[in-house]
């Protein structure tokens, strides 16, 4: 479901696993847990006696995030540099994604409990005050799609080159037609989009109306986090694929132009991660 980000509080590992390319991930990740904090305020008003549970309950995620986690993010890291020595293909781009999804099952199997707790623990008007800010950000999302084609195309662009830009260092133009090519607007899936995100937050929010026991909620929450396809209708679920076919392709293809210096430019940022995430593992807790 796409609240799932709100849902299984997952927000220590989307500050990892997405590979944004921030400043210091060491800076974003010791202050992880207020950041996820803020976060759930800004969507549910949390209230002082939530505010003390949710507070221990983030410490321990950190902790075990950092002691458990981080070790095989590492060892992930380290075979992302043996992948891209021989550049990469569709193989590489599948075990990438196998990765990435057992970082989430491992993170969502050890936050259900505490997720479920959380949510049965919210009042009537926490809901409605979520389900305000969801139709916010929805009328964000809108505002976004009834950008016109162009608009909307530039933008992509700029943000993709930019992101590649981060990764590999300056770009040829070959590699920025890739990118260029690889942008498709298309107005009708962006709809179909729109409405599942709209029908999946109606579902999640009827859930915590019906304020089933925690246990029962667990396992919902959890069904609903690991198999997130038995919600997809046959049109959304073709985009999906679609869009992450293009994704995986236009990287491969970026790859195979890159340079030595900008295959050396990528190395070295994958090593100050690597560099940044021992020594948080290392650090006391």
């Amino acid at each position: 479901m796409k609240n799932r980000k709100i849902l299984m509080l997952i927000g220590v590992s989307m500050l990892l696993l997405g590979m944004q390319a921030c400043t210091s991930i060491k800076m974003t990740y010791n202050w992880a847990d207020y950041l996820i904090y803020w976060r759930l305020d800004s969507h549910f008003d949390i209230s002082s006696s939530q505010k003390e549970i949710l507070e221990k309950k983030l410490d321990n995620l950190h902790i075990w995030h950092r002691q458990v986690e981080l070790p095989k993010y590492v060892a992930f890291l380290d075979e992302i540099k043996i992948r891209l020595q021989n550049g990469l293909d569709k193989d590489d781009m599948a075990w990438y994604g196998r990765e990435l999804k057992q970082f989430n099952i491992n993170l969502a199997n050890f936050i259900a409990q505490d997720t479920a707790e959380f949510l049965t623990s919210l009042s009537p008007e926490q809901i409605a005050y979520l389900e305000n800010k969801l139709n916010e950000n929805n009328e964000e999302r809108m505002e976004k799609i009834e950008q016109t084609k162009e608009e909307a195309k530039a933008e992509a662009i700029e943000k993709g080159i930019e992101s590649a830009t981060e990764w590999w260092g300056d770009l040829s133009e070959d590699q920025k037609k890739v990118i260029e090519a690889g942008i498709v607007i298309d107005k009708k899936s962006q709809m179909v989009a729109y409405n599942h995100r709209k029908k999946s937050q109606q579902k999640f929010i009827n859930l915590l109306k019906e304020k089933i026991p925690i246990a029962d909620l667990r396992e919902q929450l959890l069904d609903w986090y690991l198999n997130p396809g038995q919600f997809y209708t046959q049109e959304y679920r073709s985009i999906a694929v679609k869009r992450k076919n293009r994704n995986n392709d236009n990287l491969v293809k970026i790859d195979s132009l890159a340079t030595q210096k900008q295959r050396a430019h990528l190395i070295d940022k994958i090593d100050s991660y690597k560099k940044q995430l021992q020594e948080l593992i290392n650090e006391k807790t």
